[in-house]
């Protein structure tokens, strides 16, 4: 008797209102036929490079007719003024004594952190007016007024923020170096130059003020101190410490690049970052290629897939 399963259908059983489940064999699989394969594409080889064309010709229209994007950057680096050793030796555990904390040169972790901000951020964009530059595509220019008519519809200052953060500013820091590199990416090449000029006055001007501030402060309470003071010694002390923070003061009033110095000033780009023609009639092509293909095996999949075992069934 053969265990071999029976594709005869005079050979099946009388229904008894239970499914009937056929089991083809092993060599009765579907494979393919790789020569009618290649005749396959063979044939549909025009429909292929029509598909692709249309798609490279696409790419190289959008490369060649998108808005260019600039981008323009510059290389800061940490500044550390430096006190005279005549007055910051020493100086440490008095100024513990007084109840301040004396320091000679901007946080670099501090500025850095600043400049990401998203307060510094905004600050700036409301200062220079960019919500209308930001969003151009919903301003409207003659009226001076945002084109939809609904103010729940007009952008607000936290989407500005936002997309300055993700598309527009980026800074990237060099551990090893300590270097860092601020960035700007906009279709303006002059516009992107300027912004970067901006941020770096804004940031150095920013911490300077906050520490003179800081130091202000400082010094009043140093005046309370010296005040109260009975002690000979603990005046002098403290009269030194006042020493010390005026001198402190008056290095970041005249120091310009108070937190970061610029190494490598920002210059008008001349190139666009992007879009990048070349990558993108390539990928465009490819993609092209890919779906052209599909559709021509899609459309004669039956012409090279066959059963084993079906031919001999046929005759």
């Amino acid at each position: 008797m053969s265990n071999k399963a029976s594709t005869d259908p005079s050979s099946l059983p009388a229904s008894t209102g239970q499914p009937v489940y056929m089991v083809y064999p092993q060599d009765q699989q579907h494979s393919i036929d790789v020569i009618a394969l290649a005749r396959l594409i063979w044939r549909r080889k025009w429909l292929i490079a029509g598909i692709t064309s249309v798609f490279a010709i696409a790419g190289a229209t959008y490369a060649l007719t998108a808005e260019p994007i600039y981008r323009a950057e510059c290389l800061l680096a940490p500044n550390k003024l430096e006190q005279g050793p005549s007055l910051a030796a020493g100086l440490g555990g008095l100024s513990s004594l007084a109840g301040i904390n004396l320091g000679v040169s901007p946080d670099t972790t501090d500025a850095l952190a600043t400049l990401e901000s998203r307060v510094f951020v905004e600050e700036f964009i409301e200062e220079n007016n960019l919500m209308s530059i930001l969003f151009a595509d919903q301003w409207d220019t003659a009226n001076e007024r945002w084109i939809a008519d609904n103010p729940d519809d007009w952008p607000d200052i936290r989407d500005a923020v936002q997309y300055f953060i993700d598309e527009v500013r980026t800074v990237d820091v060099d551990a090893a170096t300590g270097l860092t590199t601020l960035g700007i990416r906009w279709t303006d090449p002059g516009l992107a130059a300027a912004w970067t000029e901006i941020l770096v006055d804004r940031i150095n001007e920013r911490l300077r003020a906050r520490d003179l501030a800081t130091s202000e402060r400082r010094l009043a309470h140093l005046y309370e101190q010296l005040e109260m003071a009975n002690l000979v010694e603990l005046r002098q002390a403290i009269s030194r410490l006042i020493e010390s923070e005026i001198q402190t003061m008056t290095l970041a009033r005249a120091e310009i690049e108070y937190a970061f110095k610029v190494v490598d000033p920002p210059r008008v780009p001349i190139d666009p970052i992007a879009p990048r023609p070349l990558p993108i009639i390539f990928f465009a092509s490819l993609l092209g290629g890919l779906i052209g293909l599909s559709v021509a095996l899609l459309s004669g999949w039956r012409t090279f897939t066959y059963r084993e075992g079906a031919a001999d069934e046929r005759r």
